[in-house]
């Protein structure tokens, strides 16, 4: 009887630390499944749907629902206030003009009948109504003492408002602000905060040439706080949203610690390339706890180390290992070059705000006409642009233009500018954008966008990969592979691929679907190989998709 290799349980294993090794049970690469539902059963999971249309244009770093029934998105650089209603309707609201300093909205919190909202050096305030009347807000309620461009988070301990403001920790207490709470040694800035207990947490960052912060916890009401660990890291980005438990996210090579209370435990590294300049991170709010388990969301910073979108670290209940896993892409399905700001659940709403960043063309014409493969907007969605040498006349660098997509076979590649959502979604030369003079350089494009789970829809295509299978070095090895399955809807599919000898790219295997049994299996044998790697990936049909239980792949030779 030939050899057997089993792919099952993948929800005991998760991703693996490479495609080389891991923990029992675990693949090399898993995108879009929910392996957690009903343990021993893969599934696909709902759908991430941008669900914002042409009114966020800007990254969301922070998402607050608020107790008159609305939820509140906020603009990091532009300072917009958006408002999204309990049936998901979308409206601009404000934009801040604070006295002083950058407008960009850094973090927002409810707190005791008040929202409050952070910019670069003044706290903004305004009375939650039914619903909140944001004309009557105050963009300069309270001015910070040091004043920060880039981090001001919120965390409430013990019905007190605590803000990070560099080295302070400033308060609100029964509607007073008070600039400095607790102070900490220069030049440490804080850039993320957690609770444990009835203590405050605090995370810092000094600059991305300083590989050595803190972490530490203070009771709120000694003059200093009760410990701190130095940590070999770029800053502490996040404290995830866990229970009774703190993870911590750490530097920018995809480590996640534990805090023990007093100190950081090395507790897991994000799989990926994090050679050199390769660089990710989690930001201070991209992280929620979805039914008892933890999201949290990773951004590239350069050279795209890991594939970027909504990752998992949690098991069935307690009897269960902690596992990694990719939940989500965002709506567009690409994973490089994304920035996701905030991860928030609105009851049973998830949102995720996020930016990506492509390489664009665009032509010198009327009107011009700007290329994207595969670029999966819709009508009306805002985009703004950079470039490393000049743009052409009719376009500047940072202005928020809509697109529309060309007519004919390359609509889902390529797209016109409007000025405005209306004009885009009309169509016609009406605010259509001509382009005249040169160009040089590399362009990019930054779209945004807030994605809402669509309970209606699930992914696509969802798919996991093996680790390499090397049997036998010295000499080839033939395969053969079925996946049993529990369910196969008509309009699904499941597809099974294979990829030897480090081929750069995998090839489908023919297969045939076996009812009787239900399996799917190969038609021939896979091509000798020292080396394999086999992808399985699940094709959904609207909210149906297939439930897979194993993946067998037998060793002929």
């Amino acid at each position: 009887m030939p050899k057997q290799i089993l792919i099952k349980d993948i929800n005991l294993g998760g991703i693996a630390d490479s495609e080389y090794q891991g923990q029992t049970n675990s693949v090399a690469v898993m995108v879009g499944l929910d392996i957690h539902s009903e343990p021993g059963v893969i599934k696909a999971n709902q759908k991430l749907a941008k669900e914002s249309g042409g009114t966020i244009d800007d990254l969301v770093k922070t998402v607050l629902p608020c107790s008159d029934g609305n939820t509140y998105l906020f603009g990091s650089t532009n300072g917009k206030i958006w408002k999204r209603t309990a049936a998901g309707v979308y409206s601009l609201e404000a934009t801040a003009a604070p006295a002083a300093g950058a407008v960009g909205i850094l973090d927002s919190r409810e707190h005791q009948g008040y929202i409050y909202y952070t910019m670069e050096s003044r706290l903004g305030r305004v009375a939650v109504g039914a619903p909140t009347a944001w004309a009557g807000r105050n963009d300069s309620w309270a001015t910070f003492t040091n004043t920060d461009a880039d981090f001001h988070p919120f965390k409430e301990v013990n019905q007190v408002l605590y803000i990070g403001d560099r080295n302070y920790v400033a308060q609100v207490d029964a509607g007073v602000f008070s600039a400095n709470a607790l102070d900490l040694k220069t030049p440490l800035r804080i850039k993320s905060l957690g609770k444990i207990l009835t203590d405050l947490l605090w995370g810092t960052f000094v600059n991305i040439y300083r590989v050595a912060t803190e972490v530490g916890r203070w009771n709120t009401w000694s003059q200093s706080y009760k410990s701190s660990d130095e940590v070999p890291e770029v800053g502490v980005n996040c404290f995830l949203a866990t229970d009774n438990y703190n993870l911590v996210s750490a530097g920018r090579k995809g480590r996640i610690y534990y805090y023990n209370g007093e100190q950081l435990e090395d507790f897991k590294r994000i799989p990926g390339n994090w050679l050199g300049t390769n660089e990710a991170t989690i930001h201070p709010n991209a992280s929620c706890n979805m039914n008892g388990t933890p999201l949290f969301g990773i951004s590239n910073i350069s050279g795209n180390p890991a594939k970027q979108g909504i990752y998992s670290l949690a098991g069935y209940d307690r009897n269960y290992p902690k596992v990694l896993n990719l939940e989500w892409l965002i709506s567009t399905g690409r994973y490089s070059s994304i920035d996701i700001g905030a991860v928030e659940m609105i009851g049973t709403v998830l949102l995720v705000g996020w930016k990506e960043q492509n390489t664009i063309t665009m032509t010198i014409a009327d009107p011009c006409v700007v290329s994207l493969t595969a670029h999966g907007l819709s009508n009306g969605d805002p985009i703004s642009f950079a470039t490393t040498g000049a743009l052409p006349t009719g376009i500047t660098a940072g202005t928020i233009y809509y697109i529309r997509s060309v007519v004919g076979e390359q609509s889902t590649n390529a797209f016109n500018l409007y000025d405005t959502a209306a004009h885009a979604i009309a169509g016609g030369a009406t605010g259509r954008i001509i382009t005249s003079g040169t160009q040089s350089g590399v362009h990019t494009a930054s779209i945004f966008g807030v994605d809402c789970l669509d309970l209606t829809n699930k992914v696509s295509t969802s798919y996991f990969e093996t680790r390499q299978i090397a049997v036998n070095r010295s000499e080839q090895t033939t395969f053969a592979g079925s996946v049993g399955y529990r369910s196969l809807p008509t309009g699904t599919s499941i597809k099974i691929y294979y990829k030897d000898n480090h081929a750069a790219a995998y090839v489908e295997a023919e297969s045939i679907v076996d009812t009787m049994r239900k399996i799917v299996y190969t038609k021939e044998r896979f091509p000798d190989a020292n080396t394999i790697k086999f992808k399985v990936e699940l094709n959904a049909n609207g909210n149906d998709a297939p439930e897979v239980e194993v993946a067998q792949f037998d060793i002929i030779d």
